[in-house]
């Protein structure tokens, strides 16, 4: 009996280790506080309740991140049944700056036009370009560049393969440069150089 309660002190101890990270991520495919909130503590519950069939512990992060992608994918879906509009204003964590994961992610390198665009644009327009993403695009982009999951880490997470993580991602990355540099054009910034167009295969 005290070793079954030692196990359970330790899930609950690994789960709240992890809260603010699937509340940053919460926070980051929702841009809604409260949707985060709920997002969040639905994944807790489902945690505790479910413990026993999550066979490798050290999974937890990334198998908690799933739930929360789900939820998320659920709740989208059904708010698109009913077919209702949130007017909801858009709100942040006060720890977690899009620009700053943007302007230091793997997105853009020293030097390059795409770095000096980002160094000009705000972070709300930043964040309202990301958000713009497509949901699919949205949730492989961020975690890649926010939670730093690797691209094996992802196809796992969201049960898909390496190649479909892969082409999200480089999707996710195009939009959202191609989105900024409109943005910059037309807010008269001046740019010397504009970035590539790449064709990505989505098998998505």
């Amino acid at each position: 009996m005290r070793k079954t309660k030692t196990k359970q002190d330790e899930f609950k101890k690994g789960i709240l280790n992890y809260v603010d990270d699937l509340y940053r991520y919460a926070m980051s495919i929702s841009h809604n506080v409260t949707t985060a909130e709920d997002l969040v503590s639905e994944t807790v519950l489902k945690a505790l309740e479910n413990r026993n069939k999550l066979k490798d512990k050290t999974k937890l992060k990334q198998w908690m991140l799933r739930m929360v992608t789900n939820s998320f994918i659920d709740e989208r879906r059904r708010a698109k049944r009913n077919q209702k509009v949130s007017l909801e204003k858009e709100n942040r964590h006060k720890s977690f700056s899009l620009y700053e994961m943007v302007e230091h992610s793997s997105f853009t390198d020293n030097g390059t036009p795409e770095k000096k665009l980002i160094q000009k644009l705000s972070n709300e327009t930043i964040q309202q370009a990301i958000k713009q993403l497509p949901d699919t695009f949205r949730i492989a982009f961020v975690l890649c560049e926010v939670e730093e999951l690797s691209y094996q880490e992802i196809a796992a997470t969201l049960k898909i393969n390496v190649g479909t993580v892969r082409s999200r991602i480089a999707r996710a990355r195009g939009m959202l440069q191609k989105m900024l540099w409109q943005h910059a054009k037309e807010s008269g910034i001046k740019m010397k150089a504009k970035p590539k167009k790449k064709e990505v295969k989505c098998d998505c």
